[in-house]
């Protein structure tokens, strides 16, 4: 057990050994990469327990994740020189712009303190130039509404100005039988955004990229490009089964 450190997962158990791993290079302590897990080849658990065996009948998809028996669990973190383990995001979530790292859950963290936000998720979307766009949908709670300058001012405060989602959609959220947000739906609707004709009658989208919620008849509000900002663990990631409680 460690002391009560805000943002970790705790340590790693005692018969695992969690690494963080830039392909099959470990990488230093602090450094951000892939989560890595294997068995201890010494001690009193050395080589008495094997973190995964595979998925029954997909020997492709275990030889991806399975590699000299280690554990390659997606989730992209770093661990700190106390061996405490930090878990940033899922590596498929990542976003790229203009060669910069950027994280949805923490941008999502710092959307959900905005008072009325009830969810938030937050995706890449492609762009010539810089070859991903930060776009946040948000979801209000009942009897708030949320306007979008207030939401960016917010992130700007908290977030480096490449953080700040440039392209927003306010409305519900898409979510499967267990309640979690379907992020594939969101890309979607940010896709199909980019298709609809731009338009300056409405004043409010002139110096901002806005999504709005479909109108009564289904149709899609126009999106704008917006001009740069004046300021610059889920249950289900594998990350979280190594490492005790905080």
């Amino acid at each position: 057990m460690t002391a009560e450190c805000p943002g970790s997962s705790g340590t790693a158990l005692p018969h695992l050994v969690v690494e963080i791993r830039d392909g099959d290079t470990v990488l230093p302590v602090g450094e951000t990469g892939e989560i890595t897990v294997r068995a201890k080849e010494d001690g009193p658990w050395g080589g008495a327990y094997r973190p995964m065996l595979g998925y029954l009948g997909h020997p492709d998809q275990t030889a991806q994740v399975v590699r000299d028996d280690v554990l390659y669990t997606g989730d992209v973190g770093c661990v700190d020189p106390e061996g405490r383990l930090f878990v940033r995001d899922r590596r498929n979530a990542l976003i790229l712009r203009g060669g910069a790292n950027v994280y949805p859950a923490e941008v999502e963290r710092v959307l959900l303190e905005v008072p009325g936000v009830r969810g938030a998720s937050v995706v890449g979307v492609p762009d010539e130039r810089l070859g991903q766009l930060v776009a946040a949908a948000v979801e209000s709670e009942d009897g708030h509404t949320l306007d979008v300058d207030e939401l960016s001012n917010y992130c700007s405060l908290q977030l480096a100005r490449y953080k700040v989602p440039e392209r927003w959609k306010v409305g519900s959220l898409p979510r499967n039988a267990m309640g979690k947000v379907v992020r594939t739906e969101i890309e979607q609707w940010f896709a199909e955004a980019a298709e609809t004709p731009l338009s300056l009658n409405e004043p409010e989208l002139r110096s901002r990229s806005v999504v709005r919620d479909a109108d009564a008849r289904g149709a899609e509000r126009p999106q704008v490009r917006r001009r740069q900002p004046v300021l610059g663990f889920d249950p289900e990631d594998a990350a979280w089964m190594v490492a005790s409680t905080v």
